[in-house]
């Protein structure tokens, strides 16, 4: 798969997080390259931690450079490019230093030093050129980062983030007993006994809500029009484990971060096909088909349809309590939750119509499908409450 093969086995994880980083930043950097003087990258916690390729293509930092570049050349346009690294560790920090001392057509900077104390030096390194567009990869190696911390990265404008949510560790601990714990999951959102607000849910409702309440207070805090998230299942077995969660102030973002999500749970499922193959066979089961016809996509299936369940009945309580919705507002809402894309809201959309659910306004005789910053409009037939 694009020359990565073998380089995320038994860290599948990493392959499906990195699939959607490298294909939203290849369209990112041609997008925002196309018109703005300057490209900022900022990776929080940039490692390298496990990689295997010597040309670090399976690091987020590797990939980020990668893509930079390859716009740049695509684009034929003189673009300042611009990244500040940051890593804890001080041999992992050497290995990136090392790495990125032979780029000349880049500004890079990198840090050995703790993220939470070097938001003001990120700060300073992404205002020292006014003309510049910012992208904030907040990935940590552990659960939990104060909101208050990221704050001021969330604040800066322009700029887009795109934040690791470790669901699989923060479900642990809604009910952890102790008081520094409870502490530190208070701090992640941003409020004192915030998991009061999650003790009565179980399961799928309880990785909803927690994952929902968070995306909406970094959503708050930076200021941003639109948010959205991706999920990423646990390689081995039929269980979340950790969402991606993105911010921007434009619905061409939101279109571009689902595209990328979209390929990227495709890559997703074959890598877990191929990892059950390879422990069935490690325990001597011999199989005459490929990994991804043996392989049992029942799960990621199911939590597909229950989200599209879930957000056609969202959505219906939204037009319920308006007499009239702008229909950027439904898609928006609806592309927050992971594993829906554009089209799923506008087939919903189209459903309802045809069974004279709703009633479409300001659309053109020739267009079918409502469209965003069209000034397209839904509302109920009957009217709001019918």
């Amino acid at each position: 798969m694009n020359g990565l093969e073998g380089l995320y086995d038994g860290r599948e994880q990493t392959l499906a997080k990195h699939e959607v980083l490298r294909r939203y930043l290849q369209r990112f950097a041609f997008i925002i390259g196309s018109w703005s003087q300057s490209i900022t990258y900022v990776d929080c916690y940039s490692g390298p931690w496990d990689e295997r390729s010597e040309e670090f293509a399976d690091t987020s930092f590797g990939i980020a450079i990668e893509q930079l570049r390859a716009a740049k050349r695509d684009l034929g346009m003189e673009i300042r490019l611009r990244c500040f690294f940051i890593e804890r560790n001080k041999e992992a920090c050497r290995k990136l230093e090392n790495f990125v001392s032979r780029f000349d057509d880049i500004e890079i900077e990198t840090r050995n030093a703790d993220f939470e104390n070097s938001i003001s030096d990120i700060l300073k390194f992404v205002r020292a050129d006014s003309k510049t567009f910012p992208f904030f990869l907040i990935d940590p190696k552990g659960w939990s980062i104060p909101l208050d911390v990221i704050r001021p990265l969330l604040e800066c404008q322009p700029g887009e983030v795109l934040i690791t949510f470790m669901l699989e560790f923060i479900r642990r601990f809604v009910e952890h007993p102790e008081p520094v714990i409870q502490r530190t999951f208070d701090a992640l959102y941003g409020e004192t006994g915030i998991a009061k607000k999650f003790r009565d849910l179980r399961g799928d409702a309880r990785d909803d809500a927690l994952l929902h309440e968070y995306l909406q207070r970094v959503k708050r805090a930076g200021g941003f029009e639109l948010a959205s998230s991706s999920l990423v299942l646990h390689p081995q077995k039929a269980r979340k484990h950790f969402n991606l969660v993105y911010l921007t102030r434009h619905h061409r973002g939101i279109e571009v971060f689902k595209e990328a999500e979209k390929a990227a749970m495709q890559a997703m499922e074959s890598a877990r096909a191929a990892a059950a193959q390879r422990r069935r066979q490690s325990g001597g089961q011999m199989e005459f088909l490929d990994a991804e016809d043996m392989h049992n996509d029942t799960y990621f299936n199911g939590l597909r349809v229950r989200h599209l369940s879930s957000i056609s009945d969202k959505l219906m309580r939204l037009l319920q309590t308006h007499s009239e919705l702008m229909y950027d507002d439904l898609w928006a809402c609806g592309l927050e939750s992971p594993l829906i894309w554009p089209t799923d809201i506008s087939a919903q959309m189209l459903k309802w119509r045809d069974s004279k659910v709703i009633a479409m306004h300001g659309m053109k005789a020739s267009e079918r499908v409502p469209k965003t910053r069209s000034q397209h409009r839904v509302s109920l037939v009957g009217g709001a409450g019918a």
